[in-house]
């Protein structure tokens, strides 16, 4: 199908330069669009707060995603708690954006990882103090952050991921965990979507469901794609991701919301980003 369970989750992230203590930040809507000549990947801003019990607090919004020296994206997701270290997304953004200008995506990566290594060497010392409980990290209780980053290496889209898993027996953060999700099986359209489980972007999935239908009728090319691996036009690419995103903020109001930013990496040509303070416009139809 082009997406994975782990494309239905709940994503958790941080605001540029909003701080969580003790307490969980989520926001569902992250989407990544591949195609041979180009990557979208689009983000909103919205990020509902939950206390350590689990209980919504009021939210706010914050900025989560954003391009590196022109060729490279990074996005948080996956669960977020922060301790006494004192990590912050803008520290993230501050770090990646001193790399070299010529790094190629596998060696942003790998940066990254190094930086999230050394920034939570002592972590586990956190972990045992008991401030931070499974139960405020949303299913399946272990991921502390998430990170995906974007973009062409030797003309090749590439997508991957970096997470950072609590092992509750041990009160242990283990070490980052890097996963190339793209190239795979997909040789023409591939869609990883991270959402709300049961609403938004995960009803795609129900080919006989009301939502699939609804927006078959819109955009039918854009989900043949998905569905059997067919090409997309690369202009219709963008306008996909922004009815995604339109689609999960519509259905999951509470968890995500505007803002949006989208950024669109083509194989050859300048990175593109746009902002959207409301339901951003998408043709209907696929271009041939």
């Amino acid at each position: 199908m082009g997406h994975r369970t782990r494309n239905l989750k709940h994503a958790i992230a941080f605001g540029f330069v909003f701080l969580c203590l003790g307490r969980s930040c989520a926001a569902t809507s992250i989407v990544v669009l591949i195609t041979p000549n180009v990557i979208v990947i689009g983000a909103d801003w919205q990020i509902a707060v939950r206390n350590g019990a689990g209980q919504s607090l009021p939210g706010t919004r914050g900025r989560k995603i954003a391009a590196f020296h022109h060729r490279i994206v990074l996005a948080s997701a996956g669960s977020l708690t922060i301790g006494a270290n004192g990590y912050t997304l803008h520290d993230v953004f501050s770090s990646m954006a001193d790399t070299d200008p010529a790094i190629a995506v596998s060696g942003f990566v790998e940066a990254l990882r190094t930086y999230l290594t050394q920034k939570f060497q002592d972590f586990d010392l956190v972990l045992k103090t008991g401030k931070i409980k499974a139960e405020a990290l949303p299913p399946p209780h272990d991921t502390l952050l998430e990170f995906l980053i974007v973009g062409f290496e030797d003309d090749a889209p590439k997508e991957y991921s970096v997470k950072l898993k609590i092992d509750w027996t041990a009160l242990h953060l283990q070490d980052p965990i890097v996963t190339m999700l793209y190239p795979n099986d997909r040789k023409n359209f591939y869609l990883d979507a991270i959402g709300d489980p049961q609403r938004g972007i995960g009803e795609l999935t129900d080919f006989e469901g009301e939502l699939y239908k609804t927006t078959f009728q819109e955009m039918p090319g854009e989900l043949e794609a998905w569905r059997f691996d067919r090409p997309l036009h690369v202009d219709s690419v963008r306008p996909f991701a922004c009815a995604l995103l339109n689609i999960e903020v519509s259905r999951n109001g509470a968890k995500s919301g505007y803002p949006l930013t989208i950024i669109t990496v083509p194989k050859v040509g300048g990175l593109k980003e746009d902002n959207y303070q409301e339901n951003c416009e998408h043709v209907t139809k696929q271009k041939r």
